[in-house]
């Protein structure tokens, strides 16, 4: 079985790697939408 990461792990490992590599730089997602849309399972 197929295990896929959806949005919201991705964001908070985002968030994580930002504030570590880049602590002044914003946490955002661009585009939720496409984001939403590449971590579908279908």
């Amino acid at each position: 079985m197929t295990t896929f990461l959806t949005a919201e792990p991705a964001i908070a490992t985002n968030a994580l790697l930002v504030i570590r590599q880049t602590p002044g730089e914003k946490i955002r997602v661009k585009d939720p939408a496409m984001l939403e849309s590449s971590t579908s399972e279908s």
